[in-house]
């Protein structure tokens, strides 16, 4: 059987996206390592894959808006059927499915391994942090996590990234924290992407 990741665009992005900022080095390393990748797109550009946690105070990009709820819903709908079909189609290992996403999309990502915390076998979101006064961490504290945050991050200051982090250790969580020199917003993951296949690939249960 297969292992499968899961990867989701930021903000405004396409699906496509994902892809082209590794320039091939994502469907490389997927193949060598025996996974398949799906990039949902989610409803619309910027309906958070469901996400409503609110985001800190102080960032730059608006926050989930509240009058959204419908797109939302769709957007996570959207994930989780493109997630059963892949299953189905494709002999996938349901133990064996990752999640991982940046900005935007870690936002996402976060919000479905609340909501599903049984049904992911690792995290790696990157550069998207939450209001840790409100997230629900301790729902997650059994999927391993390998959180990454750019110390250039123009978007999301890198103390955000860092209180991301403290907040997942603080609740049990067994977080990898990962802070990227140099690493901007859109193009921290790309940077360490061999990294975070090799922890993916310590968590195939």
């Amino acid at each position: 059987a297969l292992s499968l990741i899961v990867i989701f665009h930021g903000g405004g992005q396409s699906e496509d996206t994902p892809f082209t900022r590794t320039n091939g080095q994502l469907q490389k390393l997927a193949e060598d390592h025996g996974y398949i990748v799906i990039s949902p797109f989610g409803y619309r550009s910027n309906a958070f894959f469901g996400n409503t946690w609110p985001i800190p105070k102080g960032s730059n990009t608006a926050a989930p808006a509240t009058d959204q709820q419908q797109t939302y819903a769709l957007s996570e709908k959207d994930v989780l059927n493109l997630i059963d079909l892949t299953e189905k189609e494709y002999k996938v290992d349901p133990t064996h499915v990752f999640l991982m996403g940046n900005s935007m999309g870690g936002q996402g990502l976060f919000h479905l391994a609340a909501k599903y915390p049984e049904r992911w076998a690792a995290i790696a979101p990157s550069d998207c942090p939450l209001d840790p006064a409100f997230y629900p961490f301790d729902k997650i504290k059994n999927i391993p996590a390998m959180y990454i945050h750019g110390d250039k991050d123009a978007t999301y200051p890198v103390e955000m990234g860092r209180a991301m982090a403290e907040a997942m250790k603080a609740h049990g969580e067994n977080v990898t924290y990962v802070e990227v020199k140099g690493g901007e917003h859109p193009t921290t993951w790309p940077q360490v992407l061999p990294q975070i296949i090799d922890f993916f690939d310590q968590h195939k249960k």
